[in-house]
């Protein structure tokens, strides 16, 4: 892994780190949201400067999978359940019979 230059990296003194790792703690999984703009979210709600890599730290740290990791829950049976809903609607809507 490549060094990041010191004055680039976001370092969070002791009681934001724990503010943060609050704030994700309650909001992060419910947002549904990536960690770019779910630190933008934490930002603006805290009041101080938060990175993606900031939140991606504190999801470590609690063991929360990324959002975006969620999202692309493709099991078998979800796919399987899109397509049986896809079909029904399309069923419903006449498309895709025999004519």
């Amino acid at each position: 892994m490549a060094r990041i230059a010191p004055e680039t990296v976001n370092r969070l003194n002791l009681a934001n780190q724990y503010k943060l790792i609050q704030y994700v703690e309650t909001e992060y999984r419910k947002s549904g949201l990536t960690f770019v703009v779910f630190a933008k979210q934490a930002a603006e709600a805290l009041g101080f400067p938060v990175t993606s890599g900031n939140i991606s730290g504190c999801c470590e740290a609690l063991n929360l999978p990324s959002n975006r990791e969620v999202a692309r829950d493709q099991t078998p049976a979800t796919v399987l359940a899109r397509l049986d809903r896809i079909e029904a609607v399309l069923k419903k809507l006449g498309i895709g019979e025999p004519s």
